[in-house]
């Protein structure tokens, strides 16, 4: 009884790190277009990634669709 509790544990916490890990690459990604697309200084996209992120905290958008939507104005051209 206690392996299979120990292996549905072990399951839960490998989706739980699967899950974040795939959540912290699309937002990668989404900044590094965001980044190709604006040309900026390392300034602005730090400043950009952590707006990105402050989105994802204080709205019900995650940081990888602010981070997608910053990505949409820079395409429309908005600039920092």
């Amino acid at each position: 009884m206690a392996v299979k509790a120990g292996a549905v544990i072990g399951g839960v916490l490998l989706a739980s790190i699967v899950m974040v890990t795939k959540a912290f690459m699309k937002f990668e990604s989404e900044m590094l277009g965001v980044k190709a697309v604006l040309n900026g200084t390392e300034e602005d996209f730090l400043t950009l990634t952590n707006e990105a992120k402050r989105l994802g905290i204080v709205t019900r958008f995650t940081a990888s669709e602010a981070a997608a939507g910053m990505g949409n104005l820079a395409r429309a051209g908005f600039n920092t």
